[in-house]
């Protein structure tokens, strides 16, 4: 397997700063539209797009560790391609068995750039960019998590460029879903029962 951390880092990188906020809206709305077309259910609104942009910016500020970086060719105005990944934005973290852990928020290029490995290079950097924070003393994560879709093929060909397994899956279900008014009903029944044999105790 090729160790893309370790190989020259190509000069269409750039790592991200706040004058680069109007490039990350643009193509994080496009991450988030991409996203909920393929099946996610975090919707693609105004109110999530700047809640990335606060994550974003607490990463190039430094309020949070992590960081955020574009894909531009020299020959470009602007970039075709970003990734970002980082810590929570609390304060709180959980305790793991892989030490500390990022989170992988995504990434996305251009439909006319695919195909040229940008993804993985890019993510690549990012795991570049917690090296070079260990070897400076500062903390660091010791490892990072990602959630890709089922339906997302080519985030899965950026975690299969890595060696990344997928060790978990995620339900998500409704509310107004039969199975769980079926299981809301039985829940309701069971509290019931507690409450009458307290009643009868009493």
């Amino acid at each position: 397997m090729i160790n893309y951390v370790d190989v020259d880092r190509p000069p269409e990188i750039h790592r991200g700063v706040l004058v680069d906020r109007p490039h990350f809206l643009r193509l994080w709305a496009k991450f988030l539209e991409q996203q909920s077309e393929i099946g996610s259910h975090v919707l693609p609104s105004i109110k999530n797009l700047y809640r990335c942009l606060d994550a974003f910016e607490s990463y190039i500020e430094g309020r949070g560790e992590g960081g955020c970086i574009f894909w531009w060719p020299k020959d470009l105005e602007q970039p075709v391609a970003i990734s970002m990944a980082g810590g929570q934005q609390s304060n709180d973290e959980w305790e793991t068995k892989l030490g500390r852990v990022a989170t992988f928020w995504g990434t996305y290029v251009e439909p006319e750039y695919r195909g040229q490995g940008i993804g993985v290079k890019l993510f690549a950097e990012l795991l570049r960019m917690n090296k070079e924070y260990q070897e400076n003393g500062e903390v660091g994560f010791d490892s990072v998590e990602t959630y890709v879709l089922i339906n997302n093929k080519y985030g899965q060909g950026i975690a299969e460029a890595f060696g990344i397994k997928a060790h978990t899956q995620q339900y998500f279900v409704p509310f107004s879903d039969p199975g769980i008014l079926k299981s809301k009903a039985a829940l309701k029944g069971l509290a019931q029962e507690v409450t009458d044999v307290r009643s009868e105790r009493n």
